[in-house]
């Protein structure tokens, strides 16, 4: 079993890789904050687990601070930098390019999770009713891709000056509301509601993308390096789910993986459904 964490670990190195070889060509301001992603991905894990103490990380890790791997780290930093970056080229309008990064970023989760619980990456101590992983999980993955970039981006719009204080600002911005999502989640939503809460999010914020794009999307320049990091997630947990064996003991994460692999297909190259393309301002 320890084989499959040096993969998982090597693989979480290569998209960060990739990432910063696009961030690298895009500038410094994208460096700082790809550099602070993976900052942001290893102090949010650490606040979860002390605060929350709902789940903990196999220990065959290889490298770890604490009780957190750094890889996880390197996972948060990719995933969120990558769908940053693929709003901006499909020239998603501004405003709504938090919630169209928080569904890619949902897209890769909702198959992952349930896998990785399976392979002993990571276990939830009660469980949950999606596979195994609790709705407060995925809760989690909306506010924390959704407060970074709604952050990032108006910082972009609006910088203070000092790299030193966009990162505090950037981290504080991501963090705070973070912190506070999660409490209120835990203390006053329904276990009964949680589920639908969860659907609700995110079904209001692709109609809100599809209401408001009608549809059009830019192709823009892609970088296949950058592409390829969703790609690189959804890939290695669906082979999991056949060489571990998971797809006996749950056979409906075959076609949720599959299913989630063709969204994301969608979600990045949307230009093949042949909808309308339209090009929008980048900003």
């Amino acid at each position: 079993m320890r084989w499959l964490f040096v993969i998982f670990e090597l693989l979480l190195v290569l998209v960060v890789i990739l990432c910063f070889i696009h961030a690298r060509n895009r500038g410094r301001s994208r460096l700082v904050e790809l550099i602070t992603l993976i900052v942001y991905g290893v102090i949010l894990e650490e606040l979860t687990i002390l605060f929350f103490r709902e789940y903990t990380y196999g220990r065959d890790f290889l490298l770890m601070v604490q009780d957190v791997p750094i890889g996880i780290g390197l996972g948060w930093a990719a995933i969120i930098y990558s769908a940053m970056e693929t709003s901006d080229r499909l020239g998603i309008p501004a405003s709504l390019r938090p919630l169209f990064d928080t569904l890619l970023a949902l897209n890769i989760d909702l198959s992952m999770d349930a896998i990785a619980i399976r392979a002993g990456f990571w276990n939830w101590s009660n469980g949950g009713a999606w596979f195994g992983v609790p709705y407060g999980n995925f809760f989690g993955w909306i506010c924390v891709v959704f407060f970074f970039s709604l952050t990032a981006r108006w910082l972009r719009g609006h910088p203070p000056g000092r790299e030193s204080i966009r990162v505090a600002a950037l981290l504080a911005g991501s963090i705070v509301p973070l912190i506070i999502s999660l409490g209120i989640w835990k203390e006053f939503v329904p276990d009964v509601l949680r589920g639908a809460l969860v659907a609700l999010i995110l079904l209001a914020f692709l109609a809100a993308v599809l209401f408001k794009t009608k549809g059009g999307f830019s192709t823009g320049n892609p970088d296949y390096g950058l592409l390829a990091v969703p790609f690189i997630f959804h890939v290695f947990f669906l082979a999991l789910l056949f060489t571990e064996g998971i797809y006996l003991q749950v056979p409906a994460l075959v076609p949720i993986s599959v299913g989630m692999l063709l969204l994301g297909l969608a979600g990045h190259f949307p230009r093949y459904l042949r909808w309308q393309e339209r090009d929008f301002v980048n900003n």
